[in-house]
């Protein structure tokens, strides 16, 4: 849900700078604050849940040097 709404705001960002008609930069932003509404709500019950995962960490160059 997360990433479909990320992506929509990027879509209405892109349609809101390349659009040449000034009608549809309002129609626009109400499109992406609804979108943000969404996004905020997404990550208020990822976090409440703790389902966040954890991101790839960089292996310790020290240990893997000190292995040898």
């Amino acid at each position: 849900m997360g990433f479909l709404a990320q992506t929509a705001q990027g879509y209405y960002g892109t349609g809101l700078a390349e659009s040449k008609r000034t009608d549809l930069a309002l129609a626009y932003e109400e499109a992406n604050l609804k979108t943000l509404g969404i996004t905020r709500k997404w990550f208020g019950i990822m976090a409440k849940n703790k389902w966040f995962e954890q991101p790839p960490l960089a292996p310790n160059r020290k240990e893997l040097a000190q292995d040898k």
